[in-house]
Order: structure tokens, then sequence, then C-alpha cells
């Protein structure tokens, strides 16, 4: 059977449900040296590149592999921070 012009048929696709993780897009930093995605990560108060690939992009957030939930990711001031630098967290209150 084939469907010709005019015809309609509906259908239903049963796709794997998979969880996701989603980070600001501003999080994303191109490593020039190799054109790959990179994020950074603090883990223990130290900075760590992390290369990640795109998943899904929905509106500003993108789905990366690499990241899991809970992982602190920096967003902001990107270009102040290398691989292995040691960091504190502050919150926005400076506590």
């Amino acid at each position: 059977m084939r469907l010709k012009p005019g015809m309609f048929a509906r259908v239903a696709l049963e796709l794997p449900f998979d969880n996701a993780v989603f980070i600001s897009m501003e999080a994303l930093y191109r490593d020039p040296e190799t054109d790959k995605d990179m994020v950074f990560v603090v883990k223990d108060n130290v900075v760590r590149a992390v290369e990640v690939e795109k998943i899904f992009v929905k509106d500003d957030m993108v789905s990366v592999t690499n990241i899991n939930a809970g992982d602190t990711v920096i967003i902001g001031g990107k270009a102040r921070v290398k691989d292995g630098v040691v960091v504190e967290i502050v919150n926005e209150e400076g506590e």
C-alpha cells in the first residue's frame, strides 16, 4: 500500500524514552584548537573542561553528552577559567 497525493494516514510512533540533561547555550565553549564543544564543570572546587556533543536544541537550552544531573556548570566568566584551576563557588548573595 502506498500513500498517494491527496491521501492521508495516521501514524503512531513509539520512541524510546531517554532522560536528558539540558544546559544553557551560554555554557558551551568552542575550543579554537580542536573545534570541539566544551563545557567547564566544577568538581571539588576544581574546574574541569568536559568535551560534549549536542544532542537536542530547544530555544536557548541544549541537551549534551558527558554532563550529569547535578553537575555545576560555569556559564558566565568562561574566558577567565581554564582546566585545572581551583575556584570558590559564591552564590549571588555573596555567602
